[in-house]
């Protein structure tokens, strides 16, 4: 399979940040974060794949010190622009590229990934998971979110590789890459 199935697949979620689709924050996240953490500036939870800041700036007013981690420059400007209208000074941006988390070793205290890993290939998922783990202290945590077999988009288009599909027109996803892991109807 090429690269160009994954660039349209980011192309699209960018479009959705721009269009302004994604603002409510994942309840789930914040959940995470304030049961498992104190919320004060001391805890510093990294938000892999931020789009436009929907977690980050709620962790953030929540009293967390936060890292708004992105591909897409864009999507960061977007963060940037909520930061400044709500005076927000605990976010600290950075831009990634491929697979690299560019994030200290063991200087985050939680790492939470919503919607951010299943645009990838198994094999290349495996090799985010692993640069997380290098950011993370001795104690740290993770949060992320999954497609499994059971989600109502699995098998929904072409098949690409063991447990990962391009979706077809009717998903309101058309042409993205999904992988799909976990158990369910196989």
């Amino acid at each position: 399979m090429e690269d160009r199935e994954f660039e349209f697949t980011k192309k699209f979620w960018a479009e959705e940040i721009l269009r302004g689709n994604l603002i409510w924050p994942d309840g789930n996240v914040i959940r995470f974060a304030k049961r498992n953490f104190k919320p004060d500036r001391s805890c510093t939870v990294l938000d892999y794949g931020c789009g436009g800041g929907r977690n980050s700036i709620a962790l953030a007013m929540e009293g967390f010190s936060c890292i708004a981690m992105d591909y897409n420059a864009e999507a960061l400007e977007v963060v940037r622009r909520k930061m400044s209208e709500r005076g927000i000074t605990n976010i600290r941006l950075i831009q990634n590229e491929g697979f690299e988390v560019p994030v200290e070793e063991g200087s985050v205290d939680a790492i939470v990934a919503s919607g951010s890993l299943f645009y990838n290939r198994a094999s290349d998922i495996e090799k985010i998971l692993s640069n997380m783990r290098k950011c993370l202290k001795d104690q740290g945590l993770m949060w992320a979110d999954w497609r499994s077999k059971s989600d109502s988009l699995f098998r929904k288009g072409e098949y690409l590789e063991e447990g990962l599909y391009k979706l077809q027109n009717g998903t309101k996803r058309e042409g993205c890459c999904y992988f799909f892991g976990g158990s369910g109807g196989d």
